[in-house]
């Protein structure tokens, strides 16, 4: 999701991956899915809460409360996820997460589920 060096965990034609060794000093993050069930997480309709920055896009935003998060973001949590309930002003964190998000400013972390009944981690 965030970078070149993966390791996946079923490999498949379609989602071909370099090999790497890992370096001391080397930042891992790891993105671990369990599920009672089959385990193909698919997309909630629920809303995220959840996003990162996109350090490759650039807008000037209108609104001045986007503006102001998108302030926030960038002096916060420049590469790192963060949550909107950090936010002291949350109807503005709410409205500047509408803009970015539609200028693709921010990426937005999907929450997954599995089929009824089934218990997810």
């Amino acid at each position: 999701m965030d970078g070149n060096e993966v390791i996946i965990c079923k490999s498949n034609p379609e989602q071909r991956v370099e090999d790497w060794e890992f370096v001391p000093g080397d930042v891992i993050a790891l993105d671990i899915y369990v599920s009672s069930g089959d385990g193909m997480g698919r997309e909630a309709d629920m809303r995220t809460t959840v996003y990162k920055r996109e350090m490759d896009m650039q807008y000037s935003l209108k609104s001045k409360s986007a503006r102001g998060f998108f302030s926030v973001v960038n002096n916060k949590f420049p590469t790192l996820p963060f949550s909107i309930r950090g936010f002291e002003d949350l109807v503005g964190a709410k409205v500047g997460v509408k803009e970015c998000l539609n200028h693709e400013l921010i990426m937005a972390y999907p929450v997954l589920k599995e089929k009824d009944g089934e218990f997810v981690a």
